[in-house]
């Protein structure tokens, strides 16, 4: 299977039912980055990522994949090479195991070592877990150890670790981009226990990308994402003293 050396959008736009979704998106994500996406509700980011597994499709631009269109690939396969991990996905009243493997045929080091990258101390494999009884941030990691025994090539977390405390979710993020350091990670997140280690963060509002740079010229120049990192990231502004502010 082709290795996904870039992922790219350009001037990609969105129209659904008359109305426009996304507004000449031009992203671009290399193997190995980590890609941050900001913004607030509404402004299309969940529908950025959707793209990228054809839930939806462009209206214009494009969509690449090393250069090439990605509507070249074979759904099946295009979704082999990219996993979204949407902020809460399905959990059967199963064991840890099948809720993890989905029928599929997995190794053991290998269910175990997603176990362990995700954080899960809750559960073993043969455990029976009952989605009435977990909380968001337990299930949320196991949604997140089901796309890491995929080890897809480009791995799209839309808030997907929510409803982790920030220092949970700040382990287990650096211990998912060193696991998959060798694929593409994009975050949608306002926290910056999150785009914290993304190398690049785009700025959405009302369907487009309005800037694009690390957390700290943001910070410095995009009103909005200052506006964003003070709303919801007040009391880890002292927290993460390699920020400059």
């Amino acid at each position: 299977m082709e290795i996904i050396e870039e992922l790219k959008a350009e001037k990609m736009s969105i129209t659904l039912d008359g109305f426009s979704i996304l507004r000449e998106i031009n992203l671009s994500a290399k193997r190995g980055e980590i890609i941050g996406i900001t913004g607030p509700s509404g402004s299309g980011k969940t529908t950025l990522l959707l793209t990228m597994i054809r839930f939806v499709e462009p209206s214009s631009g494009h969509l690449l994949i090393n250069g090439s269109d990605y509507r070249t690939f074979r759904l099946r396969d295009l979704r082999r090479l990219i996993y979204y991990v949407p902020s809460e996905d399905f959990i059967l009243k199963a064991s840890l195991r099948e809720n993890l493997s989905l029928g599929d045929d997995a190794e053991e080091d290998v269910l175990r070592e997603a176990v362990e990258v995700a954080g899960i101390d809750f559960a073993t494999l043969d455990d029976i877990v009952d989605p009435e009884k977990l909380s968001l941030g337990q299930k949320q990691r196991i949604a997140l150890a089901r796309a890491l025994i995929r080890r897809p090539q480009v791995l799209l977390l839309d808030e997907s670790l929510s409803g982790l405390e920030t220092p949970l979710e700040d382990m287990v993020l650096r211990k998912v981009i060193e696991y998959l350091k060798n694929s593409i990670i994009l975050v949608v997140s306002h926290r910056l226990s999150a785009l914290r280690h993304a190398s690049r963060i785009y700025v959405m509002s009302g369907g487009e990308i309005i800037d694009a740079g690390s957390h700290e010229e943001l910070y410095k120049r995009c009103q909005l994402y200052k506006e964003i990192v003070e709303k919801y990231n007040i009391s880890c502004l002292c927290h993460f003293s390699s920020f400059s502010m």
